[in-house]
């Protein structure tokens, strides 16, 4: 975890807080020869911007090269606790050809940020023993989550989620219909359906009875302070008093531990209760709203989410 990759990362709102740990695993053959390396790091691949055109898979494309160079293999990147959110975009990456900072917006800078953390991961490989394992365990369970955004059930409404996503009543799949009061469309026809059906899971590698690493799978863009710690009450939070959900990592018996963002579903942003700002006046007094409850399904996804989670991860 060197100071500069938590520096590569830019956090839009507060509290400040980054999951910057890299976690790195490798599978060799009987002759020592690398298969795969698999990445874990939490960043926003989009250093080039939103006026970017061209299709490219930004850091990671230099991440791939320089780590596949090094160690042979195939690499693989999966992104962590993203949301708040962890991003590139206004973070100063300096370019060690100029001593300057690398242009923003920049392919540039997309590679120094790739090509860094393929260093990193092959330095902490270097330095690392194998580990044995003899298990490979997963878990996972279903979730419902009340589905509260007013513009997620306006397309619900419109038709958007059709054949994809099913709204539930006390667990059960709900093809009926009601009219929603909804803001600035006024009373529409949608599904009567409250919850929103998705899963979390969890994958342990132990050698014999003890843990090696755990890998939680989280199925949307988890504030980082869900996955260290670190959230904080503000006054202007709609819910101040919220119990504080528990840092997942935190709640982890392994001692490697990942956590995978956007797996096996993408639903929004998953913010700590007690930092949930839909109402202004905005936290710490912002002059609009913030960005992250836009892309939330509602305040009840952290708690939901993690609690289950935490359920799974620390189940004998």
């Amino acid at each position: 975890h060197p100071a500069d990759l938590d520096s590569f990362i830019a956090d839009d709102r507060p509290p400040r807080v980054h999951d910057a740990e890299l976690i790195v695993l490798r599978a060799a053959d009987t002759k020592g020869r690398t298969i795969a390396t698999l990445v874990n790091w939490a960043n926003h691949p989009e250093t080039l911007g939103s006026k970017n055109t061209l299709l490219t898979a930004d850091y990671p494309a230099a991440l791939y090269t320089r780590l596949e160079e090094r160690l042979g293999g195939v690499v693989v990147f999966l992104n962590g606790a993203v949301g708040g959110m962890q991003s590139p975009l206004n973070a100063t990456v300096i370019d060690p050809a100029t001593s300057q900072p690398a242009e923003k917006n920049s392919f540039r800078k997309a590679e120094l940020i790739g090509r860094r953390v393929a260093e990193v991961a092959a330095e902490a490989l270097a330095a690392a023993k194998p580990v044995a394992v003899d298990r490979i365990e997963t878990r996972e369970a279903e979730v419902f989550v009340p589905l509260t955004n007013p513009r997620y059930r306006a397309a619900g409404a419109a038709g958007l989620f059709r054949g994809r996503k099913a709204l539930y009543t006390n667990g059960r799949e709900d093809t009926s219909t009601a009219e929603i009061e909804l803001p600035g469309m006024g009373k529409v026809k949608a599904s009567a359906g409250s919850d929103l059906r998705t899963v979390v899971g969890l994958i342990r590698l132990s050698r014999g009875k003890s843990p090696v690493l755990d890998v939680a799978l989280v199925p949307g863009e988890l504030y980082p302070e869900l996955s260290v710690g670190g959230i904080e009450r503000y006054a202007g939070a709609d819910f101040p008093d919220a119990p504080l959900e528990p840092a997942i990592k935190t709640a982890m018996r392994a001692p490697f531990r990942m956590l995978v963002g956007l797996a096996n579903d993408e639903i929004g942003y998953i913010i700590p209760r007690a930092e949930w700002d839909e109402q202004a006046p905005w936290l710490q007094n912002a002059p609009r709203r913030w960005y992250g409850e836009v892309n939330s399904v509602g305040p009840q996804a952290a708690p939901v989410v993690v609690t289950r989670l935490v359920e799974l991860i620390q189940k004998p």
